[in-house]
């Protein structure tokens, strides 16, 4: 049995229906203002035809005439409001014949692929490959559509008892997902990555059993506000998704302003230890630094990449930011690879090397809905002034539990 559309859509309906109603009310209102003019027309013809079996003094005709001009100034009005309630009218019923049409499948979108990706009907049964793509499935309200997620995916906090209970099953690793869990669930959409290698070879698998696979766009920030759009318009929550959209837009706005007079920082953001992977040119990770008021100080390497502890002190970054473990982890690889040179990169000299751990490091890797928490969290680490802390006061790792992402107002 087919599903009821998304209840944030028709909740829009609904208004715009409460809105016509409303409108047909003050309609109504002046259809009763009209009656009351067209009484008063009657009792100025009457005074006409008694002007007119009479000698009329000119106060009489002065009067009367002053009473015309009135009538047509209210005329006038009423004509107006009516012609305003009209276009009003008109152009609500196209706001809800677009909701509709929204709401309504087949669906087509062009994936990251380039390829287009058609729903004949709205999915019941969707599979997702990373836990970025789960996020933003259950972030546009599709989450109780799904029934498949990597063993990754552990946000937002509701999916745990989901996958425990087995009401949700796991399809194995992000990176290597098993076909065959994946068929075994009859999925009618699966939700995948450009930036994932194994997400184009499972699409193409997937398209021998007739299983449409999206593979979401994840280069840019702008990438992953489209990934929004792209993951409501295939699941029936086009509305939904474009609400979350301009929340994410409006708050990533208001970080960047925040920092808007900083002078930019150089950034060294590590996702990897051992060998040192680093966020390059390519990637959305960049646009996020850049917007946090930072300079990616790999910008010269494309995508994610390896280098060369030595690439380091070339790169002379003022911070770095490791999002694979703690820092006990990372500072015996950087010192023992660079021995006393490691001194001579000013992140690790002035002891700005933040390890960012727990739902704070998920936030920050994953091209998600959760994007404008890490660019505040960025912003913050790169520019403390601007929050009114020192950077001496930061941890070094850096979670929920040891610093709290307050809103306050600018020094």
């Amino acid at each position: 049995m087919k599903r009821k559309a998304s209840t944030t859509s028709s909740l829009m309906v609904a208004v715009l229906v409460v809105v016509l109603v409303a409108l047909a009310f003050m309609a109504y209102s002046y259809r009763y203002e009209l009656s009351a003019l067209d009484l008063k027309l009657n009792e100025l013809s009457l005074k006409i035809d008694e002007l007119n079996s009479h000698s009329a003094s000119k106060t009489d005709l002065a009067s009367l005439a002053s009473s015309v001009e009135k009538l047509n100034e209210s005329l006038a009005r009423v004509n107006m409001a009516n012609a305003r309630i009209a276009s009003k009218i008109m152009e609500l019923n196209r706001s809800i014949a677009e909701q509709m049409k929204l709401m309504a499948f087949p669906a087509s979108v062009v994936d990251a692929s380039g390829r287009i990706v058609v729903m004949n009907t709205r999915p019941e049964r969707i599979v997702s490959l990373l836990p970025s793509c789960t996020e933003t499935i259950f972030a546009v309200g599709a989450g109780p559509q799904v029934v498949g997620v990597d063993d990754q995916s552990n946000y937002p906090p509701e999916l745990t008892e989901l996958t425990h209970s087995g009401r949700i099953s796991i399809i194995g690793s992000g990176w290597y997902p098993s076909i065959e869990r994946i068929l075994a669930l009859r999925p009618d959409l699966v939700f995948g990555v450009s930036s994932v290698p194994s997400h184009s070879t499972v699409k193409a698998i997937l398209a021998r059993y007739g299983v449409p696979v999206a593979l979401l766009p994840d280069k840019t920030v702008e990438d992953v506000l489209t990934s929004m759009y792209i993951t409501g318009r295939l699941t029936g929550h086009t509305v939904r998704a474009s609400e979350v959209a301009a929340k994410i837009r409006a708050e990533l706005s208001n970080v960047a302003a925040r920092v808007a007079e900083e002078k930019r920082t150089r950034v060294a953001m590590i996702v990897w230890a051992s060998p040192i992977w680093v966020a390059g040119n390519d990637t959305w990770v960049s646009g996020l630094l850049g917007l946090a008021g930072g300079i990616n100080a790999f910008s010269n390497v494309k995508g994610w990449s390896t280098v060369d502890p030595e690439a380091l002190i070339k790169a002379k970054p003022d911070v770095i930011i490791y999002t694979a473990g703690n820092c006990s982890s990372l500072m015996p690889v950087l010192h023992g690879a660079l021995g006393k040179a490691a001194m001579s990169v000013p992140a690790i000299a002035s002891d700005r090397v933040y390890c960012v751990l727990g739902e704070y490091r998920d936030a920050m890797i994953r091209p998600g809905p959760r994007i404008a928490l890490a660019a505040k969290l960025l912003s913050m680490l790169l520019h403390p002034g601007a929050y009114g802390l020192k950077s001496s006061s930061l941890p070094s790792e850096v979670s929920q539990k040891t610093l709290e992402l307050k809103v306050v107002a600018k020094p």
